[in-house]
């Protein structure tokens, strides 16, 4: 590969600037499937990767875990959050990198097609066949406890906009959902039981991945405080493509081999997926080597302020390190032809501190983002007009509605939005102050 196309992507850090993503750690076969998607298709490297990591992360599932130094063990989850514009190809790159995935729920659900039509015409009335995609869309927290339930393996969902998943977070909850997905991130153990609710089981070895899309406008709506304070933010690994640009679709790149190449890639994780494996634990080859860069990681909140959020991200880092290595093993074994082994290897564990480093500092930028935002940054053309013809002195809540009218806003619409306390505050005498 040429320099020009492994430094594709690349730039140096700047300050507050996206950093780059390390593409040059991912077996030969990825590496060219990565760049030529570029070419051909205009898919941002950084998509294409981000769809291929959480595949592979997600195919090995409950059955690889690493057990670290320390003595804890970590799986392959991952929370994937891809930062981009509208039209830069989010959903179609995903979709290509996880069509193994998809085309395998197709299948099983043929299958249990047939067996439920054989159960009907048996006439039995016990054992009725069941099926519930391993690959989900969006859904509430109730939707992903019902799919690991049916789905001891594991559980993908593919979100085309987070914000819409993220606002199901209420629906039963008074509040978020935030608690039960850490939970389940954690890939420990959890028993989902609410009052009223239909769903009332117990999870015993639970694997959730999750990757979306967010445009950049919308990361400081989605990603509000509450979901910094309670953790939910640290644990998303956050990709920002440095060219969204649109380039001029050519005839003459479709013989380049990537179609060949992709099914190469298909093919490669279906034989995976087919092949009867015991769930194995993996450790770190050389022990100090881990430890040394696993200590590097924890260092980045020296100099912080107990109470800053970006510890958090720190201390995630650390386990996103464990989880890196057993992902960057899996590719290697999936399209480099390698067994699973007992421990990782140095290449290994020297690329996993580089993906590490990578999406430490993309949370660094997305931090960044929402910290240093407005929130007017997140009223709509209507509301800001509303917002902006207040003044600057406490009103009342009947002549707020006025101002509303006129801005061409109900009443309801008014009441959500006077709701909001980092955007008013309510005096003793119920009338109302901008904060901002």
């Amino acid at each position: 590969m040429s320099k020009d196309r492994k430094n594709l992507g690349y730039q140096e850090l700047n300050g507050d600037s996206k950093p780059p993503f390390p593409a040059h750690i991912f077996p030969e076969l990825i590496q060219e499937i990565i760049y030529k998607s570029v070419e051909t298709y205009n898919f941002p490297l950084e998509i294409t990767a981000a769809g291929i990591l959480s595949a592979v992360g997600y195919i090995l599932g409950n059955i690889l875990r690493f057990k670290t130094p320390m003595g804890w063990e970590a799986k392959p989850i991952i929370w994937m959050c891809i930062v981009a514009p509208r039209g830069t190809s989010k959903t179609h790159a995903i979709n290509r990198a996880i069509k193994p995935l998809n085309d395998a729920v197709n299948e099983k659900y043929k299958r249990f097609k047939e067996e439920l039509s054989l159960w009907k015409q048996s006439g039995k009335k016990a054992n009725m066949p069941y099926f519930v995609s391993p690959v989900i869309s969006e859904s509430t927290v109730e939707g992903v406890i019902k799919a690991l339930e049916r789905n001891p393996h594991g559980v993908l969902t593919h979100s085309d906009e987070l914000e819409t998943l993220m606002g199901n977070f209420s629906r039963y909850s008074q509040g978020n959902d935030t608690g039960p997905y850490n939970t389940l991130w954690n890939g420990t153990s959890y028993s989902y039981n609410r009052k009223n609710a239909s769903l009332n089981v117990h999870i015993e070895d639970p694997f959730w991945s999750l990757i979306g899309g967010i445009q950049p406008t919308r990361l400081t709506g989605v990603f509000k405080p509450e979901m910094i304070e309670s953790g939910f933010f640290d644990r998303m690994q956050f990709v920002f493509p440095y060219d969204t640009g649109y380039k001029h679709f050519d005839l003459s790149l479709q013989d380049n081999g990537l179609d060949k190449m992709w099914s190469q890639y298909n093919q490669r994780m279906t034989d995976f997926t087919l092949k009867s494996l015991d769930s194995a634990s993996i450790g770190a080859g050389d022990e100090g080597l881990w430890i040394r860069y696993y200590n590097i990681i924890g260092d980045t909140i020296n100099g912080l302020d107990d109470n800053d959020p970006r510890r958090g991200l720190a201390a995630k880092g650390q386990t996103m390190f464990a989880r890196w290595g057993l992902i960057l093993h899996g590719l290697n074994v999936v399209f480099n032809g390698k067994s699973i082994s007992e421990n990782l290897s140095v290449e290994e564990i020297r690329a996993a501190n580089e993906l590490t480093m990578y999406f430490f500092q993309s949370g660094l930028y997305a931090y960044n983002i929402v910290q240093n935002s407005s929130p007017l940054d997140n009223l709509s053309q209507q509301q800001r007009m509303f917002y902006n013809s207040i003044p600057d002195f406490a009103v009342k809540r009947d002549a707020l509605i006025d101002f509303g009218k006129k801005a061409g806003m109900s009443r309801s619409s008014v009441d959500r939005l006077i709701s909001k306390k980092e955007l008013f505050t309510k005096t003793q005498y119920g009338e109302y102050c901008k904060r901002l």
